[in-house]
């Protein structure tokens, strides 16, 4: 998946336009409240899983943008639970200040967004049951 770029050039995106404010607002906001506003569809573990009894986040992509954001001089991780189909629109709208899910890279995609490198490789299969007698070929 190619979501380590796009958190980044996002992230590398917000500090700019950050830094386009006045210095009098800029003195006015206390260091406690920068924070980084994460919508995520939490339903791809090991990457992204909501544990709804414990009211938590967790998984490698919330581990890793907690890290991302702590290394930015980000205070606090605020992560939104979104469905899928509603990230980029929400993005879009500035609802949060990164999307952060099993993203695939595509051009239509990075003419409005920025994506990360991949960081993880996923390959996907199918999984009959055994006795559906299939012949297995080899595509190497």
């Amino acid at each position: 998946m190619k979501k380590m770029l796009f958190i980044l050039v996002s992230m590398l995106c917000l500090l700019l336009s950050a830094g386009c404010g006045s210095d009098k607002q800029a003195a006015q906001a206390p260091a406690a409240d920068k924070v980084l506003r994460v919508a995520t569809s939490p339903a791809s573990p090991p990457f992204e899983l909501y544990l709804k009894e414990q009211n938590k986040f967790t998984g490698f992509d919330i581990d890793l943008i907690n890290d991302v954001a702590k290394k930015m001089g980000y205070d606090k991780v605020e992560f939104i639970n979104t469905p899928f189909d509603e990230l980029l629109p929400g993005l879009n709208q500035k609802k949060y200040d990164i999307a952060m899910n099993n993203f695939s890279k595509t051009k239509a995609r990075s003419i409005d967004y920025a994506a990360s490198d991949s960081y993880a490789k996923a390959a996907l299969s199918l999984l009959p049951k055994k006795a559906a007698n299939l012949k297995q070929t080899s595509t190497a």
